[in-house]
């Protein structure tokens, strides 16, 4: 009988240790961060378990969550197998969300999982994770700044479009697509590094980041999409790499702090009103030896030139550097403004 109650009691220890295990520790910890696979820990700023039926987000085809739960200021999600992606609006809108901590075995977050959750402020992105799909933390507000780790190649459209509190994020080396749009409207964002193997700055990118001041371009991009740029009013010079070739449609338009413009050797195109509004310019400095040609990015195939009141740069008080020996192709190429194209040696 004694040896019966004993046995009875080491069970009870055990499940008692099995269960509030999970809620002894600070979530600050690394305790929190390094998750089980099975797991997903996280917290409310009202102290409440999520009110989301998460054997329907996840989806019982994929996997199934088993056991949810919310005691001494944290809780877990817990499924029966290793999680290896958080699916489609998985914690969309979960509005009192305010960290998660994701297990190491997450390859993948896809469209829309965290978008509108406006008090996010913490999540740790696992190192094994390889794509954040699109829309995944859009409008995350509270989102004040996020590593993404060196094993994800891949950011979609509208990612982080319009997490508000964002003022840094870290992309390494690995990524080599950003889609669409992936950080518009990130309006206090005011420095962004990109990654070495990008080749595209694509349409409106950073559009509306209103703080950004400072922005390094990798020698590995070619083309600069549609309003990539646009409304980055903060941003006041820019050098563009020895590899880019084209300048999309309104790139840069109402960049209205930008003052001074270097354009490569390489460069080949400039789209339609890709410098619009841009009304404190100073100097542009072209080393072209042959003048990049002003091209609407939709008659590019055809090589249509674009109209006088599609062209790339305002009119206004400012000075359109050229190399010394191609001065006059210049001015016959570009004879709209002629009137401010002066030689410049950029050899010395």
């Amino acid at each position: 009988m004694k040896r019966n109650v004993f046995s009875l009691v080491l069970v009870v220890i055990f499940m008692i240790s099995c269960t509030s295990d999970d809620f002894t520790s600070d979530p600050k910890s690394d305790y929190f961060k390094n998750c089980p696979n099975n797991k997903i820990r996280y917290t409310t700023k009202n102290g409440h378990k999520l009110e989301k039926d998460f054997s329907q987000s996840f989806g019982t085809e994929y996997i199934k969550c088993v056991e949810h739960v919310y005691e001494n200021g944290y809780g877990y999600l817990r499924f029966v197998s290793d999680v290896t992606r958080i699916p489609q609006k998985a914690f969309s809108n979960c509005t009192s969300l305010v960290e998660i901590s994701l297990p190491a075995s997450i390859v993948s977050i896809e469209s829309n999982a965290f978008s509108g959750c406006t008090s996010l402020a913490e999540i740790n992105l696992p190192a094994n994770l390889g794509r954040i799909e699109s829309d995944a933390f859009r409008r995350c507000t509270g989102l004040a700044s996020i590593e993404i780790p060196n094993s994800v190649t891949y950011i979609g459209s509208d990612a982080f479009y319009g997490c508000s509190s964002l003022t840094g994020v870290k992309i390494p080396n690995s990524v080599t697509v950003i889609k669409n749009g992936a950080f518009r409207n990130c309006i206090t964002l005011t420095n962004i590094k990109l990654p070495n193997n990008i080749k595209d700055i694509t349409n409106e990118l950073f559009y509306g980041c209103t703080a950004l001041k400072e922005i390094h371009i990798a020698n590995s991009v070619k083309t600069i999409g549609e309003k990539a740029l646009g409304n980055c009013v903060s941003l006041e010079s820019i050098e563009l790499p020895d590899s880019l070739e084209s300048i999309g449609d309104n790139a840069f338009e109402e960049c209205t702090n930008l003052s001074n413009i270097v354009f490569n050797k390489c460069l080949k195109n400039i789209g339609k009103q890709a410098f619009a509004k841009c009304i404190n310019l100073q100097a542009i400095y072209c080393k072209a030896n042959v003048p990049p040609t002003f091209y609407c990015t939709e008659e590019i195939i055809d090589r249509t030139p674009c109209y006088f009141y599609d062209s790339p740069f305002p009119m206004g008080h400012y000075i359109i550097y050229v190399p010394k020996k191609s001065i006059d192709d210049y001015k016959e190429k570009w004879n709209e403004y002629s009137d401010i194209i002066v030689e410049y040696d950029f050899d010395n």
